[in-house]
């Protein structure tokens, strides 16, 4: 009878065990549907970066700016970026002194909005430009205060 007793105890466990572990995955569960969803409840998560990009000015046009900042044998690639309102200028006066031809470096930064999701944005702004070397084409812009 001692077996037969041991084994009933043993069962008994077993059902007391998968009660209690039913019931806490059922709260569990409840847990997790009573909880709002990450994305209804937070805002949107924004990473911001500076980047640095060197180029030849292609095209300028009221507050976006157009660069080549490679060339390959076969191709070019271009960026054609939007100009901050408050961008701080380095070896121009204002960004309409800025020509074609012109090799310059940026700094841009750039917003990620939302990253790894399917409403994922971003933008990306230039900041800062800096004069790196007048166009050839351009020999008007040397002014005589001696700011080469």
């Amino acid at each position: 009878m001692d077996k037969g007793m041991g084994r009933d105890c043993a069962f008994l466990r077993l059902k007391i065990f998968l009660i209690f572990l039913a019931a806490g995955l059922m709260m569990t569960g409840k847990l997790y549907a009573a909880a709002p969803a990450a994305s209804d409840a937070a805002e949107p998560v924004q990473i911001k970066t500076l980047e640095n990009v060197k180029g030849e000015v292609v095209r300028i046009e009221g507050r976006m700016l157009s660069i080549v900042y490679s060339r390959t044998k076969n191709a070019e690639y271009e960026k054609f970026l939007p100009i901050d309102e408050e961008v701080e200028l380095n070896g121009y006066k204002t960004t309409a002194d800025i020509k074609p031809g012109d090799r310059v470096e940026l700094v841009c930064e750039k917003t990620v909005i939302n990253q790894g999701t399917p409403e994922e944005k971003n933008e990306t702004v230039v900041k800062k430009i800096r004069l790196i070397k007048r166009s050839v084409q351009n020999p008007s812009l040397y002014s005589s205060e001696g700011d080469r």
